[in-house]
């Protein structure tokens, strides 16, 4: 694998693409979605490791992999791994906090970059993950997510952000996963149809 965008590119990536509609629909959030988000914490580089070692798509911690079942002592690095299995763990990490707080659907590229920031404060009504008034320390952190300056990150806040990233850092390679995205969906209802038309071929 390398950490230039080829790896996005059919057909090599098409167990990427199909990861993502498979937990997606299993997770209840949209492929797009979390195609920005790893576009944001990540440039689309499976490769991925920060300074403080949380690494991959989705740049998940050594902490919170480890609660997932990943060990790297016998499976290697998180970053090494095929794309599609980093879906799989990113999914079973969101499966659970939806699970903890009764979450219906995420519903937008900023409630899932909630669960990234402060995964505790996803059941507030008000959708606010930091505020200065009450996380000094963790709003200064992250100030910059506060697109709209109002002292208060939310998850507009958080999507609006998402979005400055991408455009800011990897817009073409966005686009080029879309197009995967869009293709490979395609592919699938193009099968499905066949499969249809081969059951009424055989009650017919």
């Amino acid at each position: 694998m390398t950490s230039g965008p080829q790896w996005l590119l059919l057909p090599d990536a098409r167990p990427f693409y199909e990861a993502l509609c498979d937990f997606g629909d299993a997770g209840h959030w949209q492929p797009e979605h979390m195609l920005a988000l790893f576009a944001a914490e990540s440039d689309l580089t499976p490769l991925a490791r920060n300074k403080y070692q949380y690494q991959g798509l989705s740049q998940l911690g050594e902490k919170e992999l480890r609660n997932l079942g990943w060990r790297p002592e016998s499976m290697g690095d998180f970053c090494a791994a095929r794309p599609e299995v980093q879906v799989q763990y990113t999914a079973a990490y969101y499966a659970e906090w939806r699970r903890q707080h009764r979450i219906p659907e995420w519903t937008s590229p900023g409630h899932l970059m909630a669960a990234n920031l402060a995964p505790a404060h996803l059941a507030r009504a008000d959708q606010v993950v930091y505020s200065r008034k009450e996380h000094p320390k963790q709003y200064r952190a992250n100030e910059i997510c506060d697109r709209n300056g109002d002292g208060v990150i939310d998850w507009q806040d958080c999507s609006d952000y998402v979005t400055w990233v991408v455009n800011a850092r990897c817009p073409a390679r966005f686009q080029l996963a879309l197009t995967g995205l869009n293709q490979v969906r395609a592919l699938r209802l193009a099968g499905d149809a066949l499969d249809a038309a081969r059951a009424l071929t055989r009650t017919g």
